[in-house]
């Protein structure tokens, strides 16, 4: 079936048949911090 035996391995382990989560256990933050945005804006006024 060209399913890789540690794959079925797996598999066969879990408790339940849901889906594991596959992204990071922890959600990152996308706002940037007050220094990181200081950067920023100097660096495109610097570059535009």
């Amino acid at each position: 079936m060209g399913i890789n035996v540690k794959t079925v391995a797996k598999w066969r382990k879990r408790a339940t048949v849901e889906d594991v989560r596959m992204g990071p256990k922890d959600a990152h933050s996308t706002v940037l911090s007050v220094e990181e945005d200081a950067v920023i804006v100097a660096f495109r006024r610097h570059t535009l």
